[in-house]
């Protein structure tokens, strides 16, 4: 409660209901680019944004975000239930019903790249 947040740069010429949607959208994004860069190296070799969620699904602004802030592609995976798919495949890595090698492979053949 007591950390606060802020709007800054908003002028009579650039207040808009689409700027706020925007810089929204863009300060959530750089956030997740943030958390990217300190998880270095693990998400040093990435080729590209597979996006599960349904704020990206429906929102063609986050999936711009994504592709500019990161400089890779942003791929929208048409799968309703991303957290579920996600548990799905640590799960099936974790049992060895699915080898690591497998896993992306698995991926790009369900998401069509």
């Amino acid at each position: 409660p007591s950390i606060r947040g802020s709007i800054t740069g908003v002028t009579l010429d650039n207040l808009s209901m689409g700027s706020l949607v925007l810089a929204t959208v863009d300060g959530i994004v750089d956030e997740l680019r943030v958390f990217a860069q300190d998880a270095q190296p693990t998400m040093k070799n990435l080729a590209s944004i597979i996006a599960t969620g349904s704020a990206v699904r429906k929102n063609h602004l986050f999936r711009q975000a994504l592709a500019r802030q990161f400089s890779l592609p942003a791929i929208t995976a048409e799968i309703d239930d991303g957290a579920g798919f996600g548990a799905a495949l640590i799960g099936a890595v974790g049992v060895k019903a699915l080898s690591l090698a497998d896993r992306g492979a698995f991926i790009h053949r369900l998401l069509g790249t």
